[in-house]
């Protein structure tokens, strides 16, 4: 039995998935790691790739979808057949470098309930542009998940990190699904569960570099409205007991910048912000600001570009006059 399996789920984008398979497969295959792979009928190509893999590599395994479902089903149906002791979801746009599995069994080697890695955020090409992980978190070890989460809630799902395979839940998944982050919110009810039953809980974010993600564009910019102003919130709002005063805390600054007119002037540049969507998107957020997308909603996109071209100019004016005012 393995001791790591990587599962990925994958819908048509098959030239980044080869790309990601080239990088993860003979490092899985030197280490005994199980790869599978979810494809959410991508009709690109991609099974008959992945069954070509499949007769070269013995540690790959894949399925393909009979209907395509969400994201979040995407994620939970690559990762309930997982085998060893621990999982690392893995999208198919990202890659990892040459000896970075070797480096993540080896930090797995302590048993942690999370291993968080230190991701770098690279561009349509997987060039690094920056780290995701703070310098400060770096090599940390914590056994405080309320501590953790206020660090790391907002990196988990946008950056990438190995939990517990007993951690893979059907029932905690159900409860999350729909907000695009399920399996990132099992991971904070599964250490609430360990807290409230008096077992140890370790924590440790990786020092060394050992995944790149991909920039640019992706699918689900094509929902970025609703994931950011309604399942992010919703994900937030559904977390267990332990970490509510921090979900409010965050909440606060969360709803005030996503609820300001820069960024609801870009939902409705996108066109993403309708008159239809804008009651349901805004559920989390203030009477106030939702009024105020109310009347955006009635902007044609173009004009809801010049206007955030106008506000954002107007707010460099105002701070550099302010600047110079003091000075």
């Amino acid at each position: 039995m393995p001791f790591l399996t990587v599962c990925m789920p994958t819908y048509k984008r098959l030239g980044y998935l080869k790309t990601a398979m080239e990088g993860l497969l003979p490092q899985a295959e030197a280490l005994g790691v199980r790869v599978l792979v979810n494809d959410n009928c991508s009709g690109d190509g991609t099974a008959e790739y992945l069954a070509s893999l499949a007769s070269r590599y013995s540690c790959l395994s894949f399925r393909v979808n009979q209907q395509t479902v969400s994201i979040d089903n995407n994620m939970f149906l690559s990762m309930q057949t997982a085998e060893g002791e621990f999982v690392y979801p893995l999208g198919d746009d990202d890659f990892l470098p040459e000896g970075a599995l070797a480096a993540i069994v080896g930090e797995l080697a302590s048993q942690p309930d999370l291993l968080v890695l230190s991701a770098k955020l690279g561009d349509a090409n997987l060039i690094p542009k920056s780290d995701l992980l703070p310098q400060t978190l770096k090599g940390s070890t914590c056994d405080d998940p309320l501590t953790a989460f206020r660090a790391l809630w907002d990196k988990m799902p946008f950056g990438s990190f190995v939990m517990r395979r007993e951690y893979v839940n059907s029932e905690k998944f159900g409860k999350y699904a729909g907000t695009c982050h399920a399996y990132t919110g099992v991971v904070w009810e599964k250490l609430s569960d360990k807290v409230a039953s008096g077992k140890r809980v370790s924590i440790h974010c990786m020092q060394s570099s050992t995944v790149i993600l991909r920039g640019g564009e992706k699918s689900w910019k094509d929902y970025k409205a609703r994931i950011y102003l309604l399942d992010i919130p919703a994900w937030l709002s559904l977390l267990p007991p332990l970490y509510a005063e921090a979900v409010e805390d965050i909440k606060a600054v969360y709803l005030s910048s996503h609820g300001s007119l820069l960024s609801l002037l870009a939902f409705r540049r996108s066109g993403q912000l309708t008159r239809d969507n804008c009651g349901e998107y805004l559920a989390h957020f203030s009477a106030d600001v939702q009024q105020r997308a109310l009347i955006l909603s009635y902007l044609p996109p173009f004009l809801a570009t010049v206007l955030r071209f106008l506000v954002k100019t107007f707010s460099r004016i105002s701070i550099f006059s302010n600047g110079y005012g003091k000075s």
